[in-house]
């Protein structure tokens, strides 16, 4: 792990914590060839991934992305279309949930097994 985890201190400090879970998890499940691939495939995207976290991101009010948006920790809220249908969008940066998840409370049994077989 210690080649990791000198990867990991190239990361911004908030979110080293975040990555070093998915990493270890991640890890755990390979073993030999694969897991030294790994490890040199997570050293070649160190620095992609260092500029996109360190980038300031801004959302369709003009300010700054909140970090929790950025790590996918979305504040959720719900509209609805001209024509009715129930989606998501992120109050605090005005991403839209784009996967299908289906709206809390919309909706029939049916349609939430359609979008869950439809990411399957």
């Amino acid at each position: 792990m210690s080649g990791l985890g000198l990867a990991l201190r190239l990361l911004p400090v908030e979110v080293r914590a975040r990555y070093r879970e998915e990493t270890e998890a991640d890890l755990a499940d390979l073993r030999g060839h694969r897991r030294a691939r790994y490890v040199i495939g997570f050293w070649l995207t160190v620095p992609a991934l260092r500029h996109a976290l360190r980038r300031p991101q801004i959302g369709l009010d003009g300010h700054r992305i909140r970090l929790r948006c950025r790590l996918g920790l979305h504040h959720w809220h719900t509209y609805r279309t001209a024509d009715n249908a129930p989606y998501r969008r992120c109050d605090r940066c005005g991403h839209d949930d784009d996967l299908g998840h289906p709206v809390a409370g919309e909706g029939s049994m049916a349609a939430a097994m359609s979008v869950y077989q439809a990411t399957q």
